[in-house]
């Protein structure tokens, strides 16, 4: 029995959800580096770390929709026949998370704003 071919678009939406998965916590690592290049002491390393929550969470919100793509191709990629199946099992299954952040963001904007 010959071994099935590489499924490309399965591995192109692992990496979109891998992408969508590391953002937040990216953004959350730059936004607090930044609000404390300065040397920040005391009460402001505390708005530091809410400055980091807050773009950790627009970059969650941006993930979000790569996560969804990432859903999308990897539905796609479940389909084709011939194909290894495993990263776009992969791309589906840990994409719902952050992929729910879209239902999740307006409602979190109304808060916020």
């Amino acid at each position: 029995m010959p071994v099935p071919a590489r499924n490309r678009i399965g591995n192109v939406a692992l990496a979109l959800v891998i992408i969508a998965l590391v953002l937040p916590v990216v953004g959350f690592v730059v936004g607090f580096a930044w609000s404390l290049a300065e040397g920040a002491q005391g009460d402001e390393v505390g708005w530091g770390i809410l400055g980091g929550l807050v773009i950790g969470a627009v970059a969650g919100g941006g993930g979000s929709l790569l996560a969804l793509a990432g859903i999308v191709l990897g539905i796609v990629g479940l389909t084709r026949t011939g194909r290894r199946k495993l990263t776009s099992g992969l791309a589906v299954g840990l994409g719902v998370p952050p992929a729910l952040g879209v239902l999740a963001l307006p409602a979190f904007i109304d808060t916020v704003f």
